[in-house]
């Protein structure tokens, strides 16, 4: 059965639970130990439901499927740590993306580099380590919430994406389509979370590039 972890703020003890079954099914929400509700199907959680917790605040947690998909959980209508309503989730999300997307072309690049593929010249291993040296270093200044970082590292990647549509069109060859659809994937990550990170940055009232 899957389940989550949470404390209620941060710093504090990890002790909200959620648990559910196949398809989001009975849905549980534990608070030291203690049962304080229960959504039965994913139609229902996904309208959202509030609950109590022995305190008196309130807890009110929903599920988001699309674009933004995720566990939303507010308490009193602040996020709770950890949750996909905690801005700070998107902005560990964006750092995962753009640290796999470095790491898989410092490694084509070094494995291009080694193993000498024919289809690889000089100029392309190397340009597929420094396309990944940059993004291991806008992944840093991401992880630090950086707005400016996170808009580069999104017009880097559009531009890589026509450069290379450009490059079939005219010398033939194909790509993976998985490929393709995981990185269309992290594309719209990193574009919905902008407005994460412009709220983050209002809050912070400077920007940490």
């Amino acid at each position: 059965m899957p389940k989550k972890i949470f404390a209620l703020e941060k710093g504090g003890s990890r002790d909200l639970k959620c648990s559910w079954g196949l398809g989001w099914k009975n849905f549980t929400i534990k608070h030291r130990d203690e049962v304080i509700g229960t959504v039965p199907n994913q139609k229902e959680l996904k309208e959202g439901k509030e609950f109590q917790l022995n305190d008196g605040s309130k807890l009110f947690v929903r599920l988001k499927i699309g674009l933004t998909s995720g566990l939303y959980i507010t308490r009193d209508g602040k996020p709770i740590p950890g949750s996909d309503s905690d801005p700070m989730s998107k902005v560990k999300g964006s750092f995962a993306v753009l640290m796999v997307i470095a790491c898989v072309n410092i490694i084509i690049g070094i494995l291009a580099a080694f193993l000498h593929l024919e289809e690889f010249g000089l100029s392309a291993w190397a340009s597929y380590i420094i396309f990944g040296l940059i993004f291991l270093i806008l992944s840093i200044a991401v992880r630090k919430a950086s707005l400016i970082a996170l808009i580069v590292a999104i017009v880097l990647l559009i531009l890589d994406a026509l450069i290379g549509i450009a490059f079939m069109a005219t010398f033939g060859g194909t790509q993976s389509i998985v490929w393709i659809v995981i990185r269309i994937f992290f594309l719209i990550y990193l574009i919905t979370s902008v407005k994460v990170f412009k709220k983050l940055k209002s809050e912070r009232g400077k920007n940490n590039f």
